[in-house]
């Protein structure tokens, strides 16, 4: 199982994004690092953890704003090791099309998340057209976010999906096992990425025996609940 850190990026810095109430994300406060900057959080974390993936909320872009494109391809330009899954809020073909000019680079993929899709036929057009994509199925407190089309048609989904659990992103308040296997029944063959609510080691364990094939994390890696140490053995490239 592998664990994706998520880079959340609102106004040109790295925020620290709680039960999905994003009008009150603030800078982040980390120990790896005093910098909120995108470019320097990124660093600390590859010199503690050996990361082959991360995980961007383009948070201007998912609020219909300016995205954060300078920035994202910078990042890129960076770390060229590392491969990017960038949640720009895309809602329709047309919003992909914009996306797929800004974005040459073949490190960066894009999320489709079920919570802005306009419907299950734009995502279908963009699952079309974007072969690299990964779905992100999106719950807030047990509630699917988009059209009901897409979560029971399980067998459009891409290869990878995210399931992500909006309210308990940074709240380090546990993990929702019994709601992932459901999914895993239903579509055994996709590979599964958990998000929201990782607190401790014990939850990777228990995400690992579930199958998991990864999770994203952010607070529990700078606040150290999981440290360098612990969890050398889930960045497997």
């Amino acid at each position: 199982m592998q664990i994706i850190p998520v880079l959340d990026l609102w106004q040109n810095q790295v925020v620290h994004a709680r039960a999905g109430q994003r009008a009150t994300y603030k800078p982040i406060q980390s120990k790896l690092c005093a910098s909120s900057e995108a470019v320097e959080i990124l660093k600390a974390l590859v010199k503690n953890y050996p990361i082959s993936y991360c995980y961007i909320a383009d948070l201007n872009a998912l609020q219909q704003q300016t995205p954060q494109i300078e920035i994202i391809n910078n990042l890129a330009r960076h770390f060229p090791h590392i491969s990017f899954y960038v949640d720009s809020g895309l809602r329709t073909l047309a919003d992909y099309e914009i996306w797929a000019a800004a974005y040459a680079t073949q490190r960066i993929y894009p999320i489709l998340g079920s919570e802005t899709l306009v419907s299950f036929a734009d995502y279908q057009q963009i699952r079309a057209t974007a072969e690299n994509s990964l779905l992100s199925l999106d719950f807030f407190q047990g509630q699917f976010l988009g059209d009901t089309a897409l979560l029971e048609n399980s067998e459009s989904w891409t290869t990878t999906v995210i399931l992500l659990n909006l309210h308990r992103v940074g709240t380090q308040s546990g993990i929702e096992l019994a709601q992932l296997q459901q999914l895993q029944q239903r579509a055994p063959e996709c590979a599964w990425i958990a998000a929201g609510g990782v607190r401790e080691l014990k939850d990777l364990y228990s995400l690992q025996q579930q199958g998991a094939a990864g999770v994203l994390c952010a607070t529990a890696l700078h606040d150290l609940s999981l440290t360098p140490q612990n969890t050398a053995c889930f960045f497997n490239t």
